[in-house]
């Protein structure tokens, strides 16, 4: 089970821009809220900075060429 830092939550007004885009793109796109946040919670624990051992980055871990 992956741990979300807490340092990635230290600004509330951040947190909620995160929680409202989420939302929003989730909405427009006919999916659950939830189903987006959980994928970004094992994607990459909310560090907006994550790259993976094969290059992947951001929350969602895309890869830059997408």
């Amino acid at each position: 089970m992956h741990r979300v830092s807490p340092a990635f939550f230290a600004d509330s007004a951040e947190r909620l821009d995160l929680l409202l885009r989420v939302h929003q793109q989730a909405i427009e796109l006919n999916l659950p809220p939830v189903l987006i946040l959980s994928g970004i919670i094992v994607d990459s624990a909310f560090d907006r900075c994550a790259i993976s051992r094969v290059g992947a980055q951001g929350l969602m871990q895309f890869m830059p060429f997408w």
